[in-house]
């Protein structure tokens, strides 16, 4: 770290959720929400081969393990829980937004 500077709230919470299960999902599943409409995209994006194929590609531990669409998912609610973007639960909060 140089002198004087500290990280960013924001970042201690990305690297404190990197160590959470899933373990080494949050950061690509935070990319990839970042490159989706910020004003929501619908949760079963999440369930496809494509974002799971992304996820386990991506993955910064554990690296060769596959990554379900439960993976996906708990990798959203924990995202959701450290305040980094919101995932609504309700079947018309279905979607993934992120937090600005």
């Amino acid at each position: 770290m140089v002198a004087g500077l500290r990280p960013s709230p924001c970042w201690s919470l990305l690297e404190a959720a990197e160590q959470a299960e899933p373990v080494g999902l949050a950061r690509p599943a935070l990319v990839l929400a970042g490159i989706c409409d910020p004003a929501g995209h619908p949760d079963t994006l999440w369930s496809t081969t494509a974002v799971t194929d992304y996820l386990a590609a991506h993955r910064t531990a554990r690296a060769g393990q596959p990554v379900t669409a439960e993976h996906a998912r708990k990798a959203l609610r924990l995202l959701h829980r450290y305040g980094l973007l919101t995932h609504g639960r309700q079947p018309a909060e279905e979607k993934i937004r992120n937090n600005e």
